[in-house]
């Protein structure tokens, strides 16, 4: 299904998105986040809690108590 993405990014785009992953994934869930918090229900809220400590455990966060 993604095979073949790579070739539509420049070598340049490429480095830009090795070189700065976790900001741009650190934008994505603070957008979700946003249109989370603006609806009514609880279950998205754990959608994103458990999508918070998948991207928290690859980027090597350790999790606070």
């Amino acid at each position: 299904m993604l095979s073949g993405w790579h070739k539509c990014l420049s070598l340049r785009q490429m480095e830009i998105l090795a070189n700065n992953w976790a900001e741009i994934l650190l934008a994505l869930i603070t957008a979700a986040d946003v249109i989370v918090s603006a609806t009514p229900t609880k279950k998205d809220d754990r959608a994103l809690g458990y999508l918070r400590i998948i991207v928290q455990t690859i980027a090597g966060k350790k999790k606070t108590k």
